[in-house]
């Protein structure tokens, strides 16, 4: 009696979402072998609510790059993790890509979860680009080797909205002008426990939005946090970094908070010293 109230029970809400137009979510597979053998051709097929798992391989050409979610509440995860699952973007300076465009407004049920996003190369975000409020949720990813073609271009590029990234690793982003791991204009990201190291600039950089930086590693790169905006940064690590660890403007930061910090090889004492005066350690 029990089973046969479970399937009643099943039954009624399959009708009902046939009645009203809602398709059941959905799972669709990327990979060699698979009806979608590229990541934006999944995408395009799916519909709000969908996952997307893509099978391990490097995903290389048009279909793997310059993604863009249309807008769409997907999350788009790897099978086995950024190891496995490589989005080689292969941008240059003559015919550049970019790994994913946010532009359509996505939220936060817009997921990219578990990829390496390597060798995007744009002005802005050349592994990552959103824009126009767009706020997905950047998790658990490596970001490296991208290249920008302005010096606050960013591997993430964020203006206008609030994204999420999370335990990523952004590392060994580069440009002729010196790149940035994470840039954000007129943004509130929020930036939690990530890895952000070995970038030619600034690891980090803000400006005129409240970013929340929580838990993230900032090290070897050219500098580590630059804000010129509102921000709120507690229970960071902060070193060896060439120039100062963190560097905001007066009266632009709510707090600084257990903000871990040791000189780099070479770093002039002054501005430690100056650091020190400026922020509560």
């Amino acid at each position: 009696m029990a089973r046969l109230t479970r399937i009643f029970a099943h039954c009624i809400v399959f009708s009902l979402t046939v009645l009203m137009g809602i398709a059941p979510a959905a799972t669709r597979y990327v990979g060699s072998g698979e009806t979608f053998t590229t990541i934006q051709s999944a995408i395009d097929a799916s519909s709000n609510g969908d996952t997307i798992i893509v099978r391990d391989g490097t995903y290389t050409g048009e279909g793997n790059r310059d993604i863009s979610f249309g807008g769409k509440a997907i999350h788009l995860k790897s099978e086995n993790g950024p190891t496995k699952a490589i989005i080689d973007v292969q941008g240059s300076q003559s015919d550049p890509h970019r790994g994913f465009i946010f532009q359509w407004g996505e939220g936060d049920t817009t997921v990219v979860d578990g990829f390496t996003i390597r060798n995007g190369c744009s002005t802005k975000g050349a592994a990552v680009y959103c824009y126009n409020g767009s706020s997905p949720l950047i998790t658990r990813n490596v970001i490296t080797q991208n290249l920008s073609t302005t010096w606050d271009g960013g591997a993430i590029n964020c203006a206008e909205g609030a994204p999420s990234f999370t335990y990523n690793t952004i590392s060994l982003n580069h440009s002729e002008y010196g790149a940035i791991g994470i840039s954000c204009e007129r943004s509130s990201p929020s930036v939690l426990h990530n890895t952000i190291s070995g970038n030619s600039s600034i690891g980090l950089y803000s400006n005129a939005g409240s970013p929340v930086i929580v838990g993230n590693l900032v090290a070897d790169n050219g500098m580590g946090l630059v804000c010129r905006s509102s921000a709120a940064i507690s229970h960071n690590v902060v070193r060896d970094n060439d120039s100062e660890g963190i560097d905001c403007d007066a009266g632009s930061i709510n707090r600084v908070q257990s903000a871990v910090r040791r000189l780099g090889a070479g770093e002039p004492d002054r501005a430690h010293d100056r650091e020190r005066r400026r922020h509560v350690l």
